[in-house]
């Protein structure tokens, strides 16, 4: 017997769902791969995040949804900072904010999300980069989240 959905198409007994925060909170401007790690009950299901390699990895072909949210005290004026999706070593997605003459003294967020097809075994990374050494993300699960599930 086999799990088909109403258009008769095979649906995968894992239903692969993440959520896990940042684990490193210090200043870069070179182009770095965002550590994460599950606080707790924080977590989701975990199915298919690689916490070795800060990943996702799919176990399935399917259609996945992915979000990153990184709360940052830029503190630098005339800065930028970038956040990446990446999908087997390559850029797939970005966002970028920039600062003008004055900064917010606050802490501020930037946040990327895309859908996308994977096959099994595609991973996607976060990677993030600034100028000025303005990128200081925050870490925990109430300033930073990395996010995903697989939609179809």
């Amino acid at each position: 017997s086999a799990d088909l959905n109403l258009k008769g198409a095979y649906r995968s007994s894992l239903h692969p769902a993440f959520s896990v925060s940042g684990s490193s909170a210090s200043n870069f401007s070179t182009l770095t791969k965002m550590p994460y790690t599950t606080h707790g009950t924080h977590g989701v299901n975990q199915d298919g995040f690689d916490n070795a390699n800060d990943r996702f990895v799919a176990p399935v072909d399917g259609v996945y949804h992915f979000y990153v949210r990184h709360w940052y005290q830029s503190g630098t004026a005339n800065s930028t900072v970038w956040l990446y999706f990446y999908r087997n070593g390559s850029q797939i997605k970005e966002v970028r904010t920039a600062y003008g003459s004055s900064a917010p003294g606050e802490y501020v967020t930037v946040q990327l999300s895309t859908t996308v097809f994977l096959s099994a075994t595609n991973y996607i990374e976060v990677y993030g980069q600034s100028t000025n050494n303005a990128l200081h993300p925050s870490s925990g699960s109430f300033h930073t989240e990395f996010s995903g599930f697989m939609v179809c």
